[in-house]
């Protein structure tokens, strides 16, 4: 079975520079490992710490044809 956590952050003014885009990304990938199998999780621009998360689910049947 595949499963996958993802961590994602949109670049910002505030970052200043990529790298901090990355490492808020990075944040929000260990918060989707920690809550487990599927997960996403969007890094909030307004705190490093703040994140939105969503489970991903697995496609019905339907969707696969």
């Amino acid at each position: 079975q595949l499963t996958i956590s993802a961590g994602l952050a949109e670049y910002s003014h505030q970052d200043g520079y990529l790298q901090q885009t990355i490492k808020r990304a990075d944040k929000a990938l260990y918060q989707a490992k920690q809550q487990g199998k599927n997960q996403a999780v969007l890094a909030s621009d307004e705190s490093p710490d703040m994140a939105l998360s969503s489970e991903i689910n697995k496609p019905t049947q339907a969707q696969t044809e």
